[in-house]
């Protein structure tokens, strides 16, 4: 039960975040992330499933292509007579060349129909992939938004800003926080999708959104031991 990531958790987290964001910083270009932060989770929890669950459509039909071009694997393989072939070559006046030339179109074909299967049975995955390393460069692209608002925030210069310590802390914790949520995002759409190349893309993000964050405590710190100081 507690195995996976929740989608309408997520999404409710970052509703609850947005309108604490916009009572506290109503002015603020952070409270307009928070909009496409949500956007982004709604549409999370059907993007989610996809990714997730079969797409039996493209199964379906995967399989019975591969099921054909079994059949006509079979088909040339009956057709290329290999035992014949070899027996020619050693009881009569059959030479190498001979032989390659009567099992190359066969070998041929053969190897055009393994590529063919291989192609069906990754198609579902790099659909998959796609719209999930997609995905990714949109979060990566909103986690340095997010790195942008807070980049020229001085704990040691609050008046220039017009906020308390207090509300810099708030401010600097949401960014945190809509940090999160996007790692949460991308997390949730591996799940139950053991692509490699689509996990290496999720723990690039998190890597990045956990460097971020790191700065953004480094902040909070600072700020803390401002306090401290008057």
């Amino acid at each position: 039960m507690f195995k996976y990531l929740d989608a309408q958790k997520i999404v409710e987290t970052s509703i609850m975040l947005r309108k604490q964001i916009e009572e506290q910083f109503s002015n603020s270009g952070l409270k307009n992330v928070t909009e496409e932060l949500v956007d982004i989770a709604v549409e999370s929890i059907k993007s989610s499933k996809k990714t997730n669950n079969p797409i039996l459509w493209v199964r379906i039909t995967s399989y019975f292509l591969i099921l054909n071009l079994f059949v006509v694997l079979i088909g040339i393989l009956f057709r290329l007579d290999i035992h014949l072939l070899i027996e020619n070559f050693y009881h009569s006046s059959y030479d190498l060349s001979n032989f390659l030339q009567g099992t190359e179109s066969g070998l041929s074909s053969i190897i055009i129909i393994a590529t063919g299967i291989f192609f069906l049975t990754t198609v579902e995955t790099r659909i998959k992939r796609k719209k999930v390393i997609s995905l990714i460069n949109e979060l990566r692209a909103i986690a340095h938004v997010i790195d942008a608002h807070h980049l020229t925030k001085d704990p040691f210069q609050l008046e220039s800003y017009g906020m308390s310590q207090i509300e810099m802390f708030h401010y600097l914790n949401s960014c945190s926080n809509m940090l999160s949520i996007l790692g949460k995002i991308a997390a949730l759409h591996v799940q139950k999708f053991r692509d490699a190349e689509t996990l290496n893309a999720v723990d690039d993000i998190q890597d990045l959104i956990n460097g971020l964050s790191n700065k953004i405590w480094h902040k909070i710190a600072l700020l803390e031991l401002n306090v401290k100081r008057i």
